[in-house]
């Protein structure tokens, strides 16, 4: 096919390339691999709300290519060989994709807090927790940083961050979630 457009010799023959293209052949098999990811990829969004696909997640071929796609725009984005296109860049921005890996996991975790909380009622995850102890330690990360955003110093929480984790009825403060279960206790 290539040889063939071309113009160079070859065994395929416009009449062949027509004969192909009528039963839907692919001729680009990782162009049609990736449209094939990108509309897992669009499902995935619709069930989640989000691209941030966990890397363990059921579908192993999904999250491996939302990974792939991520370091594929950085070596785009730094101008070294890359399948990134902008055609690519585009579809995936109309998905809502997140180019910014710590993004990804920071709505990983948020999805895992909310989880927590319908399971337990609440969003104060024990400092041990042996169930998911990278939630415990995000949520740790996440009063740290808000206590630095109070306080006027560089911090990585973001204004949006803060509203989504307080309408889930996150607590900043853990001596008054202490006092609250006091309370209800009593």
């Amino acid at each position: 096919y290539k040889l063939y457009h071309a113009g160079k010799k070859s065994a395929m023959t416009l009449c062949r390339i027509q004969e192909l293209e009528s039963l839907f052949f692919v001729w680009d098999c990782s162009g049609a691999t990736w449209q094939s990811r990108l509309s897992e990829l669009a499902d995935y969004r619709k069930a989640h709300g989000h691209c941030n696909v966990p890397r363990k997640y059921e579908n192993t071929k999904l999250a491996i290519w939302v990974n792939t796609q991520r370091k594929q725009y950085k070596l785009h984005r730094q101008e070294k060989t890359s399948a990134m296109t902008l055609s690519r860049i585009q579809e995936l921005d109309s998905l809502g994709f997140e180019w910014d890996c710590s993004g990804a996991v920071w709505e990983d975790r948020l999805s895992e807090l909310a989880d927590y909380r319908k399971i337990h009622g609440h969003c104060n995850v024990p400092k041990i927790y042996s169930e998911n102890s990278k939630l415990a330690i995000w949520v740790r990360t996440q009063r740290n940083q808000y206590k630095l955003h109070r306080e006027g110093k560089t911090s990585h929480i973001t204004l949006s961050r803060i509203q989504e984790l307080e309408s889930m009825g996150f607590e900043w403060d853990r001596s008054y979630a202490w006092e609250v279960r006091l309370s209800e206790l009593a």
